[in-house]
């Protein structure tokens, strides 16, 4: 399957494409911003993995904004940021999603991008859901073009 690096790579292609077709990003806290946002989102889709990191680092980074949130009193933004945690959180805790599942939808990515477009507007949600949906694709893709090289390869792909 396509490691960490691949999905940072593939889904930086395609928001550079997005870049060139008119979704600028042009003040240098912006391109930072949307480097991370880009970075992290590609390797959302495997929250519902076991061993991911990418789990415990948006939690550790949720939880920090909210508390930065809460500091300032604006306690909704507070539960826009530790609701999808708690989902997350708790869907892992019962075992209720299984890798390549739940995580593996592009709606769901749109979901679980929302606190971007909530904090930051409509162009970083974009970029976070390109690079989040850029990983489910490369995943769809390796994992159809696996499933006919084994076909092949146990003869049950000719007539």
């Amino acid at each position: 399957m396509p490691g960490a690096k691949t999905h940072m790579i593939i889904a930086a292609l395609l928001c550079a494409g997005l870049y060139l077709v008119g979704l600028p990003v042009t003040e240098p806290k912006q391109i930072l911003i949307t480097v991370f946002i880009i970075i992290i989102y590609s390797q959302i889709p495997d929250m519902d993995h076991q061993s991911s990191k990418i789990t415990r680092f948006i939690t550790a980074a949720g939880i920090i904004t909210a508390l930065y949130y809460l500091y300032k009193g604006d306690t909704f933004t507070v539960w826009v940021l530790l609701l999808p945690l708690a989902i997350i959180w708790g869907l892992r805790f019962l075992k209720l999603i299984k890798h390549r599942g739940l995580f593996h939808h592009a709606i769901v990515q749109g979901i679980l991008a929302f606190p971007v477009y909530y904090l930051l507007g409509l162009t970083p949600f974009v970029y976070a859901t390109t690079a989040a949906i850029s990983h489910v694709a490369a995943d769809h893709i390796q994992t159809t073009m696996k499933k006919k090289k084994d076909k092949k390869k146990n003869g049950k792909g000719k007539f």
